[in-house]
């Protein structure tokens, strides 16, 4: 870099690339309303992100293209889905303008002079940021929040807040090209929230020993005055917690959980228990959501607060008023009787349990499960036998081509044809298209009045949860 940040003029033009990812749109958002003069460009701006950007006054430039750096912006972001052969990035590098990956800039812009509250693992970073964000907020502590996901509470993915608290998702991918270490190890926590650890990003991680080795070097950053607060049904995680000589936290539905719910009732409403908590008395709850996993997910946000000093019955009260995020479990409509949901879900084990979730919440109805392996992980033949049993909660599974220009080798990618007669052979009707145009019309075809829809991709799978709604709606 040319020039020194640290010395920089405090209100700078920022420029971002690859600024419509869920991360850096809302960094985008947040140094906009620091008072910076925000720029980005990406290869395109569909929502949630793109509307998000231009509400929050950042200029969007369409492509990658070294004439965006003509106005010479003081510092550059460069985002991990660009790669070192980008056109954009290698002018900054040329020019000599100072740059930095998404978390260097998260930590130097948003997490100085706050208390960090970082939650990794595999599952549920983004409702339990989301949670614990809106819980904090509840409470009267003034939370900012960077969140890969638009809350609906705050129709928002961020926000800067005033209080000491800033609740991020740590993620265990690699920062950039230029820096493979991954993203959460730059987030310097002082409240450590670990919803528990399984095998993925095969693209990263060569094995599950590696990935475990990448979350002992995130502990070993939280202080001895901060917290851990850790899933305490996850055995890696509770040898993890053993060594940590700070507070320690378990949260979940075993009895060993210092937070915890006890008494759960699936009701219309959501999900009704009794929260526990160590120094607190015993209160009624409601979470306003369905599913195991997003009960789990509460209790991990409610033990950050109460961590902070949040009363039980302000936390409580708070969790039944939370409003979710964008495509978690989201119903995107209804056309002839049909419900159609949107999920990120991917990995198996998320898979099943939002199925679980889902199946719960609409009790005798049938469900069909619209699948997108869209990560490099689900591209693999990694989880084949595994799928066969997330699916199982579905009456159908239809699993779609996988994403043109896919770097899994064509021997070790996911036999979708196998997947599909697999599951038919255990009891779930399996589709496996040869194009993804042909799913709105499979739906269309078999579904029945009363039927539930729910759409998987980690990415945005071509708005297919509105195709199905249109063909439902034309049929």
């Amino acid at each position: 870099m040319s020039r020194n940040i640290a010395q920089m003029k405090q209100q700078l033009r920022i420029h971002i690339l690859a600024v419509c990812g869920t991360g850096t749109a809302s960094l985008a958002g947040c140094l906009a309303a620091q008072g910076h003069r925000v720029s980005g460009s990406d290869r395109q701006f569909l929502p949630p992100m793109g509307p998000l950007l231009r509400e929050a006054g950042v200029e969007t430039r369409q492509g990658f293209d070294p004439a965006h750096l003509d106005d010479e912006p003081d510092l550059v972001v460069i985002g991990n889905a660009i790669h070192r052969d980008n056109a954009e990035a290698r002018a900054v590098m040329e020019r000599g303008i100072p740059y930095l990956s998404f978390p260097q800039a998260v930590r130097r812009f948003l997490l100085h002079r706050r208390h960090p509250v970082v939650v990794a693992g595999t599952h549920g970073k983004t409702t339990t940021t989301a949670t614990a964000a809106w819980i904090l907020d509840a409470a009267g502590l003034a939370p900012g929040f960077l969140v890969g996901g638009v809350l609906n509470n705050f129709h928002s993915s961020f926000g800067l807040g005033s209080g000491k608290p800033f609740a991020v998702e740590g993620d265990e991918y690699e920062t950039a090209f230029f820096d493979k270490v991954p993203k959460f190890l730059h987030y310097a926590p002082r409240t450590l929230v670990l919803t528990g650890v399984e095998f993925d990003h095969a693209d990263n991680f060569s094995s599950i020993e590696e990935l475990q080795s990448a979350f002992l070097n995130l502990v070993a950053l939280v202080p001895p005055d901060g917290c851990l607060i850790y899933h305490a049904a996850d055995d890696f995680l509770r040898r993890l917690a053993a060594r940590f000589p700070g507070r320690r936290i378990g949260y979940g539905l075993d009895e060993s959980a210092e937070v915890r719910a006890e008494g759960v009732s699936a009701t219309p409403e959501g999900m009704r228990f009794t929260l526990h908590a160590p120094g607190h008395p015993a209160v009624p709850a409601l979470l306003s959501r369905w599913g195991r996993h997003n009960l789990e997910d509460a209790l991990a946000a409610a033990a950050v607060a109460l961590d902070f000093g949040a009363d039980a019955r302000i936390v409580a009260e708070a969790m039944a008023g939370f409003q979710g995020v964008r495509r978690r479990q989201e119903v995107v409509g209804r056309a002839r009787g049909v419900t159609v949901i949107d999920d990120f879900a991917h990995h198996p084990t998320a898979v099943r349990l939002t199925l679980e979730a889902v199946a719960g919440a609409h009790p005798g109805r049938r469900v069909w499960a619209v699948f997108e392996p869209r990560s490099y992980t689900t591209q693999t033949t990694l989880f084949q036998d595994r799928f066969t049993d997330a699916f199982e909660p579905a009456d159908s599974a239809i699993i779609a081509p996988l994403p043109d220009g896919s770097k899994v080798p064509p021997a070790d990618r996911l036999d979708r044809g196998r997947l599909a007669r697999d599951l038919t052979a255990a009891g779930t009707a399996g589709h496996a298209p040869e194009n993804a145009d042909e799913i709105p019309g499979i739906v269309a075809d078999g579904a029945r009045d009363g039927d539930v829809v729910l759409v998987m991709s980690s990415g945005d799978f071509g708005g297919m949860p509105k195709l199905i709604l249109d063909h439902l709606e034309r049929d």
